[in-house]
């Protein structure tokens, strides 16, 4: 089958449709009168058609050429791509592009392409041939491409599965999006691209599987291949493959070839490789993934499990300085030639580097390098604890006094609820404290009456939650928010979501997978109401917890800049430091914490998208006080003063370095009166009025 586009005309709603059951009356424009065959359909189809096929099994014979003069649309119906087959029976390509115009657009989705075998020419199951223009565009989405077979000779031999070939200084953009390519083959001497094969063409591959394919000799099983899953050869600036999964491919390497999962080369060859996972591909040179000429940047990609000398191989004795690594787990060796000047760094371990718009790791030398890489942290603590709802979606807090008392003889303990993120969402009960028998719910008698105010997340209790830091019940070192309004400051303490009255973030219909984000989320509401209360000063709001509740701290202020100073009691360690004393992350994957840590990320630490320094690069330039004591078990000192001074040249870039305060008590995992005493002078000292 040929497809060949020549024109530059814009795709139109006209629709073509193929049935094995149809009339196979022309013009092939209902149902009832479907071609029974594709190409006939084809054929037919007016320029910037749609050619719609019905579930069934397809086959042809030759190559079934022809000549499509305008672009086109070839789908399956149900968009499921095992109800369409497209079957070579071993003896023919599968599909032919042909493009020889500028500017045209093929797009092919929703089928299956299986048992089609070439001897001549390139692309067994599809071939997308550009080599005659300029510019223009393929699309193969949501197909399956399996166990196709390509034996054609040594110079052409490429792409056992797909081909996509250009010409030298092309902007042609090809797109693979959402495919399986599975069990296909490039078997001759020199063979490229078990799976697919791309050359001198702009490469977009997105969330694809390339599994079990391989590039090797057939009759001689000793002759070479290169790229058993994938080949890319001079593909140009642009090109990315992104969250693709590389399993079990293979490629021959005798006295060449590699590049198991993948091989990259050509001098043009500009191609950036994020959130991929290389995993049991197999040759001696790259067993998972060989470089032999270009620039190449991995990004965020885990290389692990792979057979062979060397998981990565890069150059044969050559130099890529533009090259790059960046926050990779590479496992099995990694040789680079003589390329001194290939960059492997991984960014997530330096705070103060930052990737430009040209894909170049930078170091952070101003404010707005900065803030491009605190939007990058936000994104990763996002990707592990969901995204944060939008706030300006969040109904108005109604909020409700349920208890009125005051204590003490001079302070005003109120018992309150409010709105959540939805209303549909449990209401929050949290404790409310004034610093007078007047309530901060009633206006102030002048602005300059109006009080500091600190919300106080509780720590990990399952009956008490915000009873304990109101001094209620509980350890009488987690009494904080009570000991803050004897000070003079408002104080709220509210239930974490599953402890207390809270009914937990996973008990109704909601968009949270973390009870991180719902923490979070809950947090910003309470830093929100505290704003609007008359009595409280929202320029001088701080955050105050101990242990999960300095988890949470450190988390919502990361989103909430409304909070101006923040205390933080055992609250966190570097991923790392944590998992060498486990065991693992698998208690932070649980559900007060971040279950995508268990079930995306093997509740490994090198893994996880983001780690605490980051965390806490991400407070600055605000003041942060961090109490690590000596002996707390796991969260061991050292790896919280990692997580510090891997912070501190982003507070330096600030003018702010003197802001962070910390402690060392000599204890385990607690909060002492000592240094409860000095969190709250340092409390008074930031949230002073100016």
């Amino acid at each position: 089958m040929v497809l060949c586009a020549v024109c530059a005309a814009p795709l139109h709603a006209a629709t073509f449709y193929v049935s094995c059951a149809g009339g196979h009356q022309r013009p092939f424009d209902k149902w009832d009168n479907a071609a029974t065959n594709i190409q006939s359909a084809i054929d037919a189809a007016q320029a910037g058609a749609t050619v719609l096929i019905k579930p069934g099994h397809y086959t042809g014979q030759g190559e079934n050429v022809a000549s499509i003069p305008k672009p086109l649309e070839l789908k399956g119906e149900s968009g499921n791509p095992s109800d369409v087959i497209i079957d070579g029976e071993g003896a023919r390509r599968g599909m032919l592009v042909v493009l020889t115009n500028e500017n045209c657009s093929v797009v092919i989705s929703g089928l299956t392409i299986t048992n089609c075998h070439i001897r001549k020419g390139y692309g067994a199951g599809i071939c997308i041939k550009h080599d005659t223009i300029a510019a223009g565009t393929t699309e193969v989405r949501q197909c399956v491409i399996t166990g196709n077979l390509n034996e054609s000779p040594y110079t052409d031999n490429s792409g056992g599965g797909l081909a996509s070939r250009g010409k030298t200084g092309s902007a042609f953009h090809t797109i693979i999006a959402d495919c399986a390519f599975s069990g296909n083959a490039a078997c001759n001497r020199g063979s490229r691209g078990g799976g697919a094969a791309f050359q001198k063409t702009r490469l977009t591959m997105e969330n694809c599987l390339v599994k079990n394919n391989r590039s090797e000799g057939c009759t001689d099983k000793n002759q070479d291949g290169y790229g058993g899953g994938v080949d890319a050869e001079n593909t140009i600036t642009g090109s990315v493959i992104r969250a693709t999964a590389f399993h079990g491919n293979f490629a021959k390497a005798g006295g060449g070839g590699g590049g198991g999962g993948l091989r990259v080369g050509g001098a043009d060859t500009d191609l950036l490789l994020a959130d991929c996972v290389f995993e049991t591909n197999e040759s001696k040179y790259g067993a998972a993934l060989m470089q032999t000429d270009g620039r190449l940047i991995l990004r965020n990609c885990r290389i692990e499990n792979n057979s062979g000398a060397m998981s990565f191989w890069t150059g044969w004795a050559k130099s890529f300085p533009t090259s790059q690594v960046v926050n990779c787990k590479i496992s099995g060796g990694i040789i680079l030639g003589e390329n001194a000047g290939f960059k492997a760094i991984d960014s997530m371990k330096d705070p103060a580097a930052f990737i430009d718009a040209s894909g170049e790791i930078r170091p952070v030398r101003t404010i707005d390098d900065w803030n491009r890489r605190r939007a990058a942290i936000i994104a990763r603590i996002e990707r592990v604890a969901s995204p944060l709802p939008d706030k300006t979606l969040f109904p108005v807090p109604a909020l409700k006094v349920l208890k009125d008392e005051v204590i003490e003889g001079r302070l005003r303990r109120q018992l309150i609820e409010y709105n959540a993120e939805t209303k549909a969402a449990p209401r929050i009960k949290a404790w409310l404290f004034s610093p007078t028998t007047n309530s901060c719910l009633e206006a102030a008698p002048s602005a300059k009456d109006r009080r500091p105010a600190v919300l106080c997340p509780h720590q990990t209790n399952r009956t008490t939650g915000k009873n304990e830091p109101a001094g209620l019940e509980g350890d009488t070192n987690m009494f904080y928010a009570l000991e803050l309004a004897r000070r003079g400051f408002v104080t709220l303490a509210p239930d974490f979501t599953g402890s207390g009255e809270h009914p937990g973030w996973g008990t109704y219909t909601n968009d949270f997978v973390s009870g991180t984000m719902k923490g979070i989320s809950d947090h910003i509401r309470a830093v929100e109401l505290l704003c609007s209360m008359p009595g409280v000063d929202p320029a001088r709001i701080g955050c105050i917890g101990h242990s999960l509740g300095g988890f949470n701290t450190m988390m919502v202020s990361v989103f909430e800049p409304r909070i101006k100073a923040i205390v933080s009691s055992c609250g966190y360690v570097n991923w790392q430091t944590y998992a060498d004393r486990e065991g693992s992350l698998y208690m932070m994957g649980g559900g007060n914490y971040m279950p995508l840590i268990n079930r995306d990320y093997a509740s490994r630490a090198d893994l996880v998208p983001f780690d605490w320094h980051e965390v806490v690069a991400a407070c600055a330039p605000r003041p942060l006080f961090l109490n690590a004591p000596l002996r707390d078990d796991p969260f061991l000192v050292e790896g919280v003063c990692e997580t510090i001074e891997a912070a501190r040249p982003i507070y330096k870039l600030y003018g702010a370095a003197d802001v962070i305060q910390t402690t060392h008590p000599d204890c385990g995992h607690g909060f002492p009166p000592e240094v409860r005493e000095k969190a709250y002078q340092f409390m008074e000292k930031h949230l002073a009025k100016k």
